[in-house]
């Protein structure tokens, strides 16, 4: 069960599409999880292995997903007679339209990077609203390689600074393509270069 709290309960056409009350559709996320697919691939490929109902929870509690994410929970009846625990059944709604016009991916992406360190959602939810306004300023490319360097560190990427040997060896075949992200963060003041390799500036 999602651990998010619940910020609506959608109606329902004759459809079955889930429609907020002034009328904009929803999509479900299904078990996939609520990132996508293939950058979720990409990102376990390089190690970053995800738990998608505690990310789900953590975007979920951030009032930047007002009227993004919605989560319906049900509780279903036992049939007369009968005695046992009731299990809620939990759904995940987003509002695809109004997410691309925030930049869900960056919102996304800062949930990520968050949790690379974090286990726990107090924890999480202080770091967020700083790690977003980095993910909003950075490419896809540059936004995974800050997750890879978040994971690598144990989620101190600011204070442990990685061998470039080290975070090319997470890309594998895709390694040639570090030193240049990590030269274009250092122009831009997000990462810095010491006597022990990389590391990303708070």
């Amino acid at each position: 069960m999602l651990g998010c709290r619940v910020v609506g309960s959608p109606q329902v056409r004759r459809s079955g599409v889930p429609v907020s009350p002034s009328g904009a559709e929803w999509t479900e996320i299904t078990a996939d999880g609520i990132l996508p697919t293939s950058r979720q691939a990409r990102l376990a490929q390089r190690g970053v292995h995800l738990d998608n109902q505690l990310l789900a929870s953590l975007l979920a509690a951030q009032p930047v997903s007002e009227g993004v994410l919605m989560v319906e929970t049900t509780l279903p009846s036992l049939p007369p007679g009968h005695l046992g625990m009731i299990v809620p059944r939990t759904r995940l709604f987003i509002n695809r339209p109004k997410a691309h016009d925030l930049g869900w991916d960056a919102i996304t992406a800062a949930g990520v990077f968050v949790l690379t360190g974090s286990a726990s959602l107090a924890a999480g939810a202080q770091l967020f609203q700083r790690a977003l306004r980095m993910m909003r300023v950075l490419a896809a490319d540059e936004a995974d390689l800050a997750i890879v360097m978040a994971n690598l560190s144990e989620g101190r990427p600011t204070d442990i600074s990685l061998p470039i040997s080290r975070i090319e060896s997470a890309y594998e075949e895709d390694s040639a393509k570090v030193a240049p992200l990590l030269k274009g963060l250092r122009k831009r003041g997000i990462a810095v270069e010491d006597g022990e390799g990389w590391r990303l500036v708070d």
